[in-house]
C-alpha cells in the first residue's frame, strides 16, 4: 500500500517489491534480539502505519543509525501517528547510536516539518535523487545528533 499510494516516499518501487514473495519480505524483518526494529501503528486491528530503524552495518559507521519506511495511511495523517512512530524509533536509536539519519523528499513539507520538530537538522541535499514517471525529484538528508541532546 505504501509503495502504491506514496511512490515518491520510497526508493523501492511497487513493481520491484511485488516480484518478491512473502518469504523474501519476511527475511527483512529484524530478529527480536537485534537493535534494528520495525514499529507499527494499528487502527481497527490493521496495520495503518510503520517505520523502521537500523544500525549502519559497517564497523566504522556503527555509531550511526537510519530511519526508513515512514508511512501512515492517508486517513490517519495529521493525528500524531507519524510522530508517535518516529518517537519510538528515536527512543530505540538512543540505546544504540550517536547519530540518527533519514532522507526526505525536498518537496515533502509535512514530513520535513515533523522531522525538524523532532530535532533533526538538514545536513545535505541530493539533486535529482529520484526519477519517477519522467520527473526528477530532489532529496534532503537530515540528522539527529542524539549524543548532543539532553
Amino acid at each position: 500500500e505504501a509503495l502504491q499510494k506514496s511512490p515518491r516516499a520510497f526508493i523501492v518501487s511497487y513493481e520491484e517489491a511485488a516480484q518478491n514473495d512473502l518469504a523474501a519480505f519476511a527475511a527483512h524483518i529484524p530478529p527480536p534480539e537485534s537493535a534494528d526494529v520495525i514499529f507499527g501503528a494499528f487502527a481497527d486491528n490493521a496495520l495503518a502505519g510503520s517505520t523502521g530503524f537500523y544500525v549502519r552495518p559497517r564497523l566504522k559507521e556503527r555509531h550511526k543509525g537510519a530511519i526508513w519506511g515512514v508511512y501512515v495511511q492517508p486517513h490517519l495523517r495529521g493525528r500524531g501517528v507519524a510522530k508517535m512512530l518516529m518517537q519510538q524509533a528515536i527512543d530505540q536509536a538512543r540505546k544504540h547510536v550517536a547519530i540518527l539519519q533519514l532522507t526526505a523528499g525536498a518537496e515533502n513539507a509535512a514530513a520535513r516539518t515533523l522531522y525538524e520538530n523532532l530535532g533533526f537538522t538538514v545536513y545535505g541535499s541530493e539533486r535529482r535523487a529520484m526519477r519517477l514517471d519522467g520527473r526528477e525529484y530532489d532529496d534532503v538528508h537530515l540528522a539527529l545528533y542524539l549524543d548532543e541532546q539532553p
